[in-house]
């Protein structure tokens, strides 16, 4: 599996790369310039083959019996693909979209389930587990994910991760390892690990609950062969609600989302958490433009609408609201909801809208990208931006963020403000002040050009 890994980092990387930790891209100059690189990443991907692939017996384990192995990724262990994706066999697994996900292995539910389903492609799931009393919780995890996911058809590949302190040989103690220093969720370790063990050319970086519209998988595919392959610097931008836990479903077409919008059962993601983090122009216009698709089976009624009908019905109801519209308002918001919500909208050929600039420092786009963008931060501290730094390194790079008109996604339940955590936020902040000195540093070094193009750091 390492090997396939390391000749896929080797195409990604030997023409575009940015690395979180060297913060070296590689830029082709030539023909030998293209050798030399190669040369040297053959060279780092067989020393990496041999650690993660050792024949020590010390390093092999068999887990309902599979035989795994477990490698070190800085402070944790990793086993991955303790479920295996059999889609990764298709001789056309590389071109698809990866949906990268991540989480705690104490939210695990029947979400997940509801999640695969929604998603056509290959998904690649990181969960955390804590370092204490290991052998339980490991084998405890295993078999929930497996139990909740027992039809996923093929799609899903789960990775297992935990902090650990010492060699990873040392692994499954009877009692664990009690870590002091994990009282934050390691977000971005997750996602990160869940896209290295990715082997697609596209990818999808999202959080738990996420679900998504009717043949999102297949009309994105249409557009990254269009416009990623020919610019590696462009994203291709969805938009994102949330839905009242009390809507009888989750919107999944356009019109049944834009009935639950008027009725305000769906805002935009995160519409009273964080106002605006989430937001995209002209969403009313959006909302009316009207709907055309051809509706496929679902094997399973979700909770979530799916459809842009569905969602509009639930978002008039109060049932959906923009991603985190209560939580952080505006975190997730794009400008005319209302525009979307009404225009006409084909769920089999992807139409692109405009392109938007980064010029709000909260902004948190959802997108979908090359597997070639920068890795997520990890000195970001989880709940505070650990996911939007991403995007401030991405205006940095000149990355192009452009929305695509007919595809969503929505999270059942409407987070609010008070749902904060205080404890873990005053944790974080200290935390969070570093890592913004040190990842300003890190982006005047790279690219001091493109500093007064974007939105000022928090000080």
């Amino acid at each position: 599996m390492y090997e396939i890994i390391c000749l896929n980092l080797i195409m990604k990387y030997t023409f575009q790369s940015y690395n979180n930790d060297s913060f070296t891209r590689f830029v082709i100059v030539d023909l030998t310039t293209i050798v030399v690189k190669i040369s040297m990443l053959i060279g780092i991907c067989k020393y990496f083959s041999v650690a993660m692939n050792s024949t020590d017996p010390k390093r092999e384990y068999f887990i309902f019996g599979m035989r795994t192995r477990i490698f070190k990724y800085k402070d944790y262990c990793v086993l991955p693909n303790i479920i295996h994706s059999k889609m990764s066999l298709s001789l056309n697994y590389y071109k698809r979209i990866t949906l990268v996900l991540h989480a705690d292995h104490k939210f695990l539910d029947e979400t997940i389930f509801y999640q695969v389903d929604a998603w056509d492609g290959p998904i690649s799931f990181a969960v955390v587990i804590p370092s204490t009393n290991l052998n339980k919780t490991l084998f405890a995890t295993i078999e929930k994910v497996r139990q909740l996911v027992a039809d996923a058809k093929g799609k899903l590949s789960v990775h297992i991760v935990y902090r650990w302190p010492a060699n990873c040989e040392e692994v499954f103690p009877e009692h664990g390892w009690r870590v002091l220093s994990s009282a934050l969720y390691p977000a971005n370790t997750a996602r990160n690990i869940a896209r290295m063990l990715s082997r697609t050319k596209y990818l999808l970086i999202a959080d738990y609950a996420h679900i998504f519209s009717l043949n999102f998988e297949r009309q994105m595919l249409k557009l990254a062969e269009e416009i990623l392959d020919v610019d590696s610097k462009t994203v291709l931008v969805f938009r994102i609600f949330e839905a009242n836990t009390t809507a009888s479903s989750v919107p999944r077409d356009k019109h049944t989302l834009y009935e639950a919008y008027k009725k305000g059962e769906v805002i935009e993601f995160h519409g009273f958490y964080s106002p605006g983090t989430h937001s995209i122009p002209d969403l009313e216009e959006w909302f009316k433009r009207n709907v055309s698709y051809e509706e496929p089976l679902l094997s399973v009624t979700l909770p979530v609408p799916r459809d842009k009908h569905a969602l509009y019905e639930a978002y008039k109801k109060g049932e959906v609201i923009e991603f985190h519209g209560f939580y952080s308002p505006g975190t997730h918001s794009i400008p005319d909801l209302e525009e979307w919500f009404k225009r006409n909208v084909s769920y089999e050929e992807p139409l692109l809208s405009v392109t938007l600039p980064y010029d709000r420092l909260s902004w948190e786009p959802q997108f979908v990208s090359l597997a070639t963008i920068p890795f997520h931060d990890e000195h970001f501290p989880y709940t505070v931006k650990d996911n939007t730094v991403l995007r401030w390194e991405m205006c940095r790079l000149k990355y192009k963020f452009v929305l695509v008109e007919n595809v969503f996604m929505v999270h059942p339940g409407i987070k609010s403000y008070i749902d904060r955590n205080e404890r873990l936020r005053g944790i974080a902040k200290p935390i969070f002040e570093s890592a913004v000195v040190l990842f300003e540093k890190r982006m005047d070094e790279c690219c001091p050009e493109t500093k007064i193009i974007c939105p000022e750091l928090p000080s």
